[in-house]
């Protein structure tokens, strides 16, 4: 984690908080959605598509697995930052990245937990 972003966490009121919620949330996760979520960070934003490629690709990807959509209806941590040209079809070109309020500590917690 950057040194700005760890100080962002310490002087946070709420990082106690938020640094439990997603302990809570991702112990409760399969591999595949903690690979999502992994991938996320690494990219910075993913398509449904690209999402469910790479982790097909990694071989993580479980019946349990959530992608971009339904994780960011689960935990309130993705914004969508495009929507695919014909929504009413199909989301695979959705496109995603998580809030910057919660990146900090998404990082914090794969880095807690390698």
């Amino acid at each position: 984690m950057r040194a700005e972003e760890r100080q962002r966490t310490a002087e946070d009121s709420f990082g106690p908080e938020l640094t439990q919620e997603i302990d809570r949330v991702m112990c409760g996760f399969d591999l595949g959605s903690r690979e999502v979520l992994r991938l996320m960070l690494k990219y910075g934003e993913l398509t449904e598509r690209g999402a469910r490629s790479r982790v097909e690709q990694s071989g993580l990807m479980t019946s349990q697995t959530t992608f971009l959509y339904g994780l960011a209806e689960r935990t309130g941590w993705l914004l969508k930052t495009q929507s695919s040209p014909h929504p009413h079809v199909s989301r695979d070109e959705d496109r995603y990245e998580i809030a910057p309020r919660i990146r900090p500590y998404l990082i914090a917690w794969f880095e807690k937990n390698r």
